[in-house]
């Protein structure tokens, strides 16, 4: 009896670099003769074997002695990402490497002159797989910066709340989220498919969400304040039009037309306090139409795929900061929003009071 079932989409993995180790002929002979030459018979035995296209397998020609094996020899492959989904995966052809090495005594690899001088004793291993060793300076150098320019932010915000000398901070940390959100999109999303249509909605809603809250804060400033109108009559239509762009992109860039950066009067622009709650309530729309969602994709993406490069984490972390950044200022901007109402009608009881009791003070002098 023979039974089918339908084949399951293979998971993508992007480039694998691993060590082989040669026993001590093999080093020897690699040592003594042309090492280039000894690589090249290595990657066309193991594609023949497999089989796999040349191109898959490549060498840097990096090679290093084994600490705990001195007189053998450890040799560097890269299995490059497969271009298609029909092609194996790389992780697949590294197990498949594996495999063949550990069992060297019973497959075709003990058969050829160069694959035959392989110590099957050492398991072929994986030396750049989530490539996070590498790069963990990097990682936390930017995780440190991060959090560091985010207690300054809180504190200049602490010391002057309504002040927006800060606001340019928000249109960096938004520009920056959108340029990896771009990067993930055209080099990476492609290898998950399922992933690819959630990632585009969500990309592309939220910025035409944007953009029409733009619009009908500039029209609305435009036709109901003065203010803004003279304002916006006397800077250049084209950094005007660069400005509508980036609070299309997210709608918190306008803060930046308010900062009164260097003092320059582009960055001076009179909102009225109904745009500014526009701005403060469309920041909390794109967190769950846009941050959110987004966040959940790259945790999708980390599950959908064999290894993980760096470029996808620095996604996951720079939307994660996006979501605190947005969630606890918004948050903290609705509390003092509140206690200022608060003081207002409390200052406006207590002159009621007054002017009641000088109205009664005047009658009884009468």
């Amino acid at each position: 009896m023979i039974s089918t079932k339908p084949f399951k989409t293979r998971q993508h993995s992007v480039s694998v670099t691993g060590l082989l180790r040669l026993n001590e002929e093999g080093s020897s002979k690699f040592l003594q003769t042309n090492q280039s030459e000894f690589f090249n018979n290595i990657i066309q035995a193991f594609s023949k074997i497999i089989p796999v296209n040349e191109q898959r397998i490549t060498t840097n020609g990096k090679w290093k002695n084994d600490p705990t094996f001195p007189k053998r020899v450890l040799l560097s492959f890269t299995i490059n990402e497969a271009k298609s989904a029909m092609e194996l995966s790389s992780k697949t052809i590294f197990d498949n490497m594996g495999t063949l090495i550990k069992r060297k005594g019973f497959t075709a690899l003990s058969n050829n002159e160069y694959t035959s001088l392989i110590d099957e004793s050492a398991a072929f291993t994986i030396t750049r797989k989530y490539y996070f060793g590498k790069y963990l300076p990097l990682i936390i150098i930017f995780l440190v910066s991060m959090v560091i320019l985010l207690i300054l932010y809180f504190l200049a915000r602490w010391k002057n709340p309504e002040g927006r000398n800060f606001a340019i901070f928000e249109t960096a940390l938004i520009m920056q989220d959108l340029a990896v959100d771009l990067t993930f999109t055209l080099l990476r999303v492609n290898n998950t498919p399922h992933l690819v249509i959630p990632n585009m909605v969500f990309l592309i809603v939220p910025h035409i969400v944007n953009f029409l809250l733009t619009i009908n804060i500039y029209l609305s400033e435009v036709s109901t304040n003065p203010m803004f109108f003279t304002w916006i009559s006397e800077i250049p239509t084209l950094l005007l039009s660069i400005c509508a762009i980036f609070s299309a992109i997210d709608i918190l860039a306008i803060n930046t037309l308010t900062s009164n950066l260097f003092g320059l009067k582009v960055f001076s622009a009179p909102l009225s306090q109904r745009s500014r709650k526009i701005i403060l309530w469309g920041s909390f729309i794109n967190i769950f139409a846009e941050d959110i969602p987004q966040l959940i994709i790259q945790i999708l993406y980390y599950n959908s795929v064999e290894t993980y490069d760096l470029f996808p984490l620095f996604v996951l972390i720079s939307g994660g900061l996006v979501i605190v950044h947005k969630l606890i200022l918004r948050s903290y901007h609705v509390i003092v929003r509140w206690y200022h109402k608060r003081d207002k009608i409390r200052e406006f009881i207590r002159n009621r009071r007054l002017s009641a009791g000088s109205i009664r003070s005047i009658r009884t002098n009468v």
